[in-house]
């Protein structure tokens, strides 16, 4: 991130809300209060433009707001590097692309855009948001627990988890939910045969112990 902090600000969190608050549709029916409540007074910042790298792009606070687009191969929402052990907030004003995706426990993240995932989108997490303005599209999502909610055209091959329209939005065609292309068992043996995923005990459990290890892969790689 040291080649990126000319475009940081540390906002105070009545700072960072009343820029949130600038953006209605953004934060349309979202309880933002919360989050200058329970993160330190130093664990917000607001880069402002795009945010581009070839690798990955993890940050060291857990409430961030991008004034742009963000592009990246493997784009982390983890709390790892803040210390938190869940909660925060992530806001982009425009498109993210990246070729692997994690959000976080209870963290609400809302892209203004469309969300481009060419790989994996692992949103597995509990009390967690994951909303969408935009369209969303991936090659494999993993959310057999939660959900994504967005406004636009869904295009996902493989997975288990669906998208639902922002409240009180309806899809296009009318679906109250989009599912994956494929199926649950036709996933699993997408990710066996192109991850070298290895069955062994409780499936579901060996599918989120591999997300997490190929994400942390793939954040060594980049």
């Amino acid at each position: 991130m040291s080649d990126w902090n000319k475009n940081f600000t540390k906002p105070t969190p009545d700072e960072f809300l009343g820029e949130l608050r600038k953006t209605n549709k953004l934060i349309e029916k979202l309880a933002i209060d919360g989050i200058a409540m329970y993160s330190p007074k130093d664990d917000y910042i607001i880069y402002n433009g795009d945010l581009v790298t070839d690798g990955t792009i993890e940050f060291d606070v857990t409430n961030v707001i991008v004034m742009g687009n963000v592009k990246a191969k493997v784009l982390s929402l983890s709390n790892d590097q803040s210390g938190a052990d869940e909660g925060g907030s992530f806001f982009a004003y425009g498109d993210v692309e990246c070729d692997y995706f994690e959000n976080h426990y209870g963290k609400m993240t809302v892209i203004g855009g469309s969300l481009k995932v060419n790989k994996i989108l692992h949103n597995n997490y509990d009390d967690s948001c994951l909303r969408v303005l935009g369209d969303v599209t991936t090659e494999y999502l993993h959310c057999p627990l939660v959900w994504i909610n967005a406004k636009g055209e869904i295009q996902i091959k493989y997975g288990d988890g669906y998208c639902m329209p922002l409240p009180g939005h309806t899809f296009y065609d009318g679906k109250k939910t989009i599912d994956p292309q494929h199926s649950v068992e036709e996933s699993r043996e997408f990710l066996k045969a192109n991850y070298k995923l290895k069955e062994g005990g409780d499936i579901e459990d060996t599918i989120n112990d591999f997300m997490f290890t190929e994400i942390e892969a793939q954040k060594k790689k980049s």
